[in-house]
């Protein structure tokens, strides 16, 4: 920390006394930490702390906080040093504090220069340029300063060595000076991380060695320390580790180490840890080895550094070839052709070879622990040893004998035997070989209780004793089987072919046939339903000409030396020809165009039937089922049908049916409409065409008049109830129709001829007729809804035309007084003639009308009923017509 005091008492001559270098007693810039203060400096002031001297300030300024003055200065930075100066009174007041600082603050000089007390009147005030300034007053005044030092080092590190490599050493530098930190180096290189007073390196290695030193900074400077070194000594390393080893008993063994290192080294070898005496050299040599040489071998070495120890080398005595089993040989002897097997088994500790041995000689490709011959002979008997070998030496097994004895060989065996039941044949074999010969016999396979002799006598021989014999004869080189022997016993002939059913038609032929054996010449004996057959005495039995009589369960006995035997039944069936049960029917009213024809046959078979429909005799293609079905009559349908079945025994036609096709009616013509006045005749036919029978029923407005069903209706007389819309419904078998209506006018009333028309160019003219009134008659023409008679002839004239439409109603009085009325309506069209615009009156305003209406436009509306309708369109023609 930099501390300025400055106090002006006594200064006279400001200019000169206050220029005094601030030094050391020796004349040098202080770096040392203690106060030095200018000799021209009396008094006491205020101490002011300057923290900005520590380092190259940027900026410093002097104020005076309490006095109010204006700043004076501003800090500027000239060659790295601050100068101050006022910004008052520049004429006289250049500065008052120059710090001449050349590169470090802390180790240059410090200047004061004041001025004269004219010109530092009223106490001047300096700031720092932010004014968060301090004051002071120049009158009383005096300035010092203090500089921290350098750091000094009172302890150094300390050289290390000769140290091993593993080891922990430690490098140690003291400082008493302040606010110090470190950095050690290595061969002046910075250690990084390692900025504490001790310098610590753990198991140390020949790349540590080297010379260590600590540099000691603070604020004024930093200090090296001196130069420590380290030197390491690698110490023992093995270079070569004992490898392991093997030996056999009575052999030698040896183990090597190499080692490399400063200074003497020493070795001791070890067995499973324990010291070895005197095997203190780098080779340790073990001769005449034993089992309890086994164990684990190291070697320790020693340096000045220290010991190490050698990786452990084991040692394995082996020992010599032992032989655990001998070969045996069977002691009853082998069988030539037979096989040998013998088996030796030794001890080792590396791996056998094996070498065979007979009467002592090696036998050549016997060379593993098991021996095999094959196929024995005389040549192979003798003593037989096996040689092991193995790294430590060789040793033969005990010689074992072999002998060979005879097999056994079956020389004879008995015959094939046909026995009846109730025989006791005898079955017996011959057979030769060393030793005891034992016997069983066997049937199919399977050892036969008790039959252990060379002989076998079946006694009371049944079926179940039938079969292949054959006998297992057995020494001591095993068993040998004879040849079968085939016993055959006879119940009478056995039928390997029985006789099958037979179905035949009438007329033709059957044949029964049977295969059997047995002992002796066979006889055979057809039978029908139980009953010989005359004559029919061989295998086969053939019957022709066949007749329902015939039918029956056919059988053939079959005799032999040993009895006879029955075969199973046969029965034959005579089937007869082909029938037709049920002939195809046509409806007699006959069919309609356009409809369906259903024929169907049925037959009587004994086999099953296939059917072929013929229409005038010739197939009908695809028709093959029962029922014929023929869909969508038309004419070409008509025409003879009939059916041919077949079945296995022949073919029948069915009787033939005729498809008519009937013509469907149509309505010609009605009577006319009649006019005819109570008490008159009338009538009104309908005439028809098409194939009947036809039915008829008039109707009177739409309902059925009870009775009237013939072609025609009359009224005889007319009465006034029979007024009405006659119109007639007929019927036939294929369709039915209604007549046209036919009016039948018997009252008195009144017809506007003239139908509803639409107003054109012209008037119109209204015209009726009058029915079945009295003579003479009057006529009033009115308007609907408006009584204001227009006219009273029997025709009217519409003049005016209207403007409007307008419905016209005619009243008729007859001379009787009776009334009858009927009207008419006279569209009026409410827009113009030229309903397509094109200023023409012709056909295509029609067309354009025509459009329209089609697209429902009610602009076109004539009556104005806000329809389309045809008076719509008739008014608009008219108007078109008659513009044309």
């Amino acid at each position: 920390m930099s501390v300025l005091d400055i106090d002006r008492t006594g200064i006279t001559s400001p200019a000169t006394d206050l220029t005094n270098r601030v030094q050391t007693s020796s004349g040098t810039p202080d770096c040392s930490g203690s106060t030095m203060i200018n000799s021209a400096t009396e008094g006491q002031g205020t101490v002011l702390d300057f923290p900005q001297l520590t380092s190259n300030p940027v900026s410093f300024s002097f104020d005076n906080a309490g006095s109010g003055f204006p700043a004076l200065r501003t800090l500027t930075v000239v060659n790295f040093a601050p100068f101050f100066t006022t910004v008052r009174d520049q004429e006289t007041l250049v500065g008052i504090l120059e710090l001449p600082i050349a590169a470090n603050p802390l180790a240059g000089e410090l200047v004061i220069r004041a001025v004269t007390d004219a010109e530092l009147s009223n106490g001047n005030i300096y700031g720092d340029g932010d004014f968060n300034a301090f004051g002071f007053n120049l009158d009383n005044a005096r300035a010092s300063i203090t500089f921290t030092a350098n750091p000094a080092i009172q302890t150094q590190p300390s050289n290390q060595l000769n140290r091993c490599t593993g080891d922990t050493v430690a490098f140690t530098v003291g400082s008493d000076t302040p606010g110090v930190t470190y950095q050690w180096q290595k061969d002046t290189v910075d250690i990084p991380g390692q900025t504490g007073t001790t310098l610590q390196l753990t198991n140390i290695t020949a790349g540590d060695a080297g010379s260590y030193r600590c540099v000691v900074t603070n604020g004024c400077g930093s200090t090296t320390s001196n130069a420590a070194s380290l030197t390491v000594l690698p110490g023992a390393t093995i270079d070569l580790q004992p490898q392991n080893a093997s030996g056999c008993e009575g052999q030698s063994a040896s183990f090597s180490v190499s080692a490399s290192g400063d200074g003497s080294i020493t070795y001791q070898w070890r067995r499973n840890g324990s010291p070895l005496a005197g095997q203190t050299s780098s080779t340790l040599n073990l001769t005449g080895l034993a089992q309890g040489d086994e164990g684990s071998y190291d070697c320790q070495i020693t340096s000045n550094c220290g010991t190490i120890t050698s990786t452990a080398a084991t040692l394995t005595v082996a020992a010599l070839p032992t032989v655990t089993t001998h070969p045996s040989a069977e002691p009853g002897g082998y069988c030539e052709g037979g096989t040998l097997s013998l088996t030796v088994a030794g001890n080792t500790e590396s791996s056998l070879s094996y070498q065979w041995l007979r009467g002592g000689s090696p036998i050549a490709g016997q060379t593993s622990a098991t021996l095999t011959i094959n196929g024995l002979s005389a040549g192979d008997a003798g003593d037989y040893s096996c040689r092991l070998t193995d790294s430590c030496g060789q040793v033969t097994s005990n010689a074992t004998t072999v002998t060979l004895i005879d097999a056994v060989s079956i020389t004879a065996v008995s015959g094939t035997v046909d026995a009846c039941i109730g025989d006791s044949p005898t079955l017996s074999v011959t057979a030769t070989g060393d030793g005891v010969l034992s016997y069983q016999w066997r049937l199919g396979g399977q050892n036969v209780a008790g039959a252990t002799n060379a002989t076998l006598t079946l006694t009371d021989i049944q079926l179940a004793n039938a079969g292949s014999y054959t006998c297992v004869v057995t020494n001591d080189c095993g068993p040998v089987t004879s040849d079968p022997i085939v016993v055959n016993v006879q119940d009478g002939p056995a039928f390997s072919q029985q006789p099958q059913n037979q179905t035949e038609c009438e007329g033709q032929s059957a044949t029964f046939t049977v295969t059997a054996s047995g002992q002796g010449t066979l006889t055979y004996q057809w039978r029908r339903n139980g009953a010989t057959l005359a004559g029919q005495t061989s295998a086969t039995l053939t019957l022709t000409g066949l007749t329902q009589g015939d039918e029956g369960n056919y059988d053939c006995v079959v005799g032999s030396d040993c009895g006879s035997s029955t075969s199973t039944a046969a029965s034959l069936t005579v089937a007869a020809p082909p029938t037709v049960d049920t002939h195809p029917t046509a409806d007699p009213a006959g069919y309609c165009p356009g409809g369906t024809a259903n024929f169907t046959v049925a037959g009587i078979t004994e086999s099953s039937f296939t059917y072929q429909w013929l229409k005038e005799g010739a197939p009908i293609a695809g028709a093959t089922a029962a029922t014929l079905n023929l869909t969508d009559l038309a004419a070409e349908d008509a025409g003879s049908y009939s059916c041919r079945l077949t079945d296995d025994c022949g073919q029948v036609t069915s009787n033939a049916v005729t498809l008519t096709l009937n013509q469907p009616l149509t309505i010609d013509s009605i009577t006319a409409d009649t006019e005819a006045c109570p008490g008159e005749t009338a009538s009104f036919t309908v005439s028809v065409s098409g194939d009947g029978p036809l039915t008829y029923q008039w109707r009177r407005n739409g309902q059925n008049l009870a009775g009237e069903t013939s072609a025609t209706i009359s009224f005889d007389p007319v009465e006034g109830g029979d007024n009405g819309t006659y119109s007639c419904v007929v019927t036939g078998p294929c369709n039915s129709e209604t007549s046209g209506d036919a009016r039948l006018f018997s009252t008195f009333q009144a017809d506007i001829i003239t139908e509803n028309t639409a107003q054109g160019l012209e008037n119109i003219t209204l015209r009726n007729s009058v029915f079945c009134g009295a003579p003479d008659f009057s006529y009033a023409w009115t308007a609907l809804g408006n009584p204001t008679v227009l006219g009273t002839a029997a025709t009217f004239t519409v003049d005016p035309a209207p403007q409007v439409t307008t419905t016209y109603v005619l009243t008729v009085t007859d001379a009787g007084s009776s009334q009858a009325t009927d009207q008419v309506t006279i569209v009026v069209s409410p827009v113009s003639l030229d309903p397509n615009g094109d200023g023409r009156n012709d056909i295509e305003d029609l067309y354009f009308l025509i459009q329209e209406w089609v697209a429902g436009d009610l602009e076109f509306d004539a009556d104005g009923d806000e329809e389309l309708t045809i008076l719509d369109i008739l008014h608009h023609n008219w108007n078109i017509q008659v513009a044309r």
